[in-house]
């Protein structure tokens, strides 16, 4: 087989017979090392989220400690289940990836996930600085706590739901002449305006 010249991607190796599967083959195996470390983290977080929320649970007293900690670990479920899944089916399917709704979805998960939790790191830095620098004044209730933490989670999902819109199947060319190959990326619809430079 030949290096290929045309493109980027120099490492891949076609000839007259290659197909676009086999060029997707090749991507998932230079994706290895990422789609087992990711595998892994996918493990760990599921059993290791789900005994936090228990030991948090049933150990620890009602305590805003105990709320972020809970809601945190619930955010990270979500992800472990949802979206680090999707995206070791996304690295396996780096130019054959099959459904528009899959990738909409999938790609709202992560950014959701991970925008909510990083409001909450935000509440959670607030409910410190109270603490540590004004400890005789105003703070943090539970009741507030709860409140901030479901904010947290709105403002999350404000700033993902536009993923359910302009992600999709994106079309790419191939080093193969006339073979076009199917991203999870911008949608084809969205690709050439202005939206893609919020997102990507």
């Amino acid at each position: 087989m030949n290096k290929s010249a045309r493109q980027c991607f120099t490492w891949l190796e076609i000839d007259n017979t290659t197909a676009l599967q086999n060029l997707n083959d090749q991507f998932t195996e230079r994706h290895i090392g990422g789609i087992s470390f990711t595998s892994i983290l996918m493990v760990l977080g599921i059993f290791g989220n789900f005994a936090v929320i228990w030991i948090y649970t049933q150990r620890f007293k009602v305590s805003n400690y105990r709320t972020y900690t809970i809601w945190l670990a619930i955010m990270d479920i979500a992800n472990s289940c949802i979206g680090m899944p999707f995206l070791v089916y996304y690295m396996s399917h780096y130019l054959t990836f099959p459904s528009d709704g899959l990738c909409k979805f999938g790609r709202f998960t992560m950014v959701f996930t991970t925008n909510s939790s990083a409001y909450l790191l935000v509440v959670i830095a607030f409910d410190r600085y109270r603490k540590v620098c004004k400890p005789l004044k105003w703070q943090l209730s539970c009741k507030n706590t709860k409140v901030c933490c479901i904010v947290a989670t709105f403002l999350g999902l404000l700033t993902s739901w536009p993923c359910l819109v302009l992600y999709g199947t994106y079309t790419v060319d191939t080093v193969i002449p006339d073979v076009k190959g199917l991203r999870c990326w911008t949608d084809d619809a969205y690709k050439n305006t202005v939206y893609p430079k919020f997102t990507t």
